[in-house]
């Protein structure tokens, strides 16, 4: 087979067709989700949603060929700037020269008609990136067809079932594979940054991900729980002081959880059972979810300069926010200078004093 030369334009709408989505309601709107929403010349973007007549989509990418190898990566993967984003860690059928992106095929397949939802390893992107696309599509059927990379967490994949999908209907491109397909459309992504830094919300899709989850009800008597998450596990991202942090909260009766030891259908239990939720930041955060509308949030963290959107995805669930940043510390496991680390993957310790404090007052937790 050919190796394929991409043409990449700024534009999507130079390379796909472009089409209002059928969402209606300003909280379909996408709106900045910068300090200060006038930062931007304009406060919402509509949401836009693209068809391509036969399109070809790049194995474990989100390159999505028009009929003429045009693709465009700005507002279809989460960031035009960050590799990751836009090649799966497991697809090694490219190569990049002076800026252009060259494919081997080595395989090919053709369907008739899909729908382009992509994914990711990290569970928040998933999530707000990728599963939440069909917050924008016109109503599902049994014959609908989706695609998503066969590197997706099959636990993640299960989600794809609240939402109608079976799995017969869930076609997973493989690394190396082009999925050529006659009929496409690509949803807009309802969390998305652009090239210019800029990043945006659809409020609207966080009540569309939770009402498929069941788990957007109001807080009652039976949310009970006092959940403290654990990223003990994690590779960075660490409450170095995460012991000493629930040895306090535990005398509170708060329970200690790490989600990645529990299947969806347990964490959706217990989350909508749960009334208080401590999270360090990082996929962890997500979980906020599966808890009731007015449940309350506390998520630890270090200094961040960007990607810290939480308090705007809680905010959007009908939730209490609080944040409580921690002091920075180089992971043991990196031998990067701290300066060449991101400030959201540092390990962190939060003062014992400042969490005391905000448990109890956030919280309203007597001594």
């Amino acid at each position: 087979m050919n190796e394929i030369a991409v043409s990449l334009f700024q534009n999507p709408s130079t390379v796909y067709r472009a089409m209002r989505s059928p969402r209606e309601g300003e909280e379909s709107f996408l709106r900045s989700i910068a300090g200060d929403p006038f930062d931007h010349q304009c406060v919402f973007r509509a949401p836009i949603n693209y068809l391509v007549e036969n399109a070809k989509i790049l194995g474990a990418t989100n390159l999505i060929l028009n009929r003429n190898n045009e693709a465009a990566l700005e507002n279809i993967c989460f960031n035009p700037r960050v590799n990751d984003k836009i090649f799966d860690k497991e697809e090694s059928c490219y190569r990049v020269v002076d800026g252009q992106v060259f494919f081997e095929p080595q395989t090919m397949v053709n369907l008739e008609n899909a729908i382009f939802l992509g994914s990711h390893w990290n569970y928040g992107h998933w999530i707000f990136n990728h599963l939440s696309r069909l917050y924008f599509c016109e109503v599902l059927n049994s014959e609908t067809i989706v695609v998503v990379s066969s590197t997706l967490n099959k636990k993640y994949a299960k989600y794809l079932e609240f939402f109608g999908i079976k799995k017969e209907n869930i076609f997973e491109i493989q690394p190396g594979m082009v999925l050529e397909v006659a009929n496409l459309m690509i949803p807009q992504m309802p969390w998305n940054g652009l090239s210019d830094r800029s990043a945006w919300l659809a409020p609207g899709c966080v009540d569309f991900i939770r009402e498929g989850l069941g788990t957007n009800s109001p807080l009652t008597g039976a949310a009970d729980l006092k959940v403290f998450l654990s990223r003990k596990k994690a590779r960075w991202r660490r409450v170095i002081n995460e012991d000493q942090l629930f040895d306090y909260a535990k005398n509170y009766g708060f329970s200690r959880i790490d989600p990645a030891d529990l299947s969806v259908d347990e964490q959706i239990d217990i989350g909508k059972r749960t009334q208080m939720l401590i999270s360090p930041i990082g996929a962890n955060s997500n979980f906020f979810i599966n808890l009731p509308i007015g449940a309350n949030v506390m998520e630890l963290s270090p200094p961040m300069d960007s990607m810290n959107v939480t308090s705007y995805l809680a905010a959007a669930a009908g939730m209490s926010f609080q944040q409580v940043i921690g002091s920075p510390e180089l992971p043991s496991h990196q031998n990067s200078q701290p300066q060449e680390l991101a400030s959201i993957d540092f390990d962190y310790v939060v003062e014992m004093g400042l969490f005391k404090q905000m448990l109890h007052e956030y919280f309203r937790i007597a001594t």
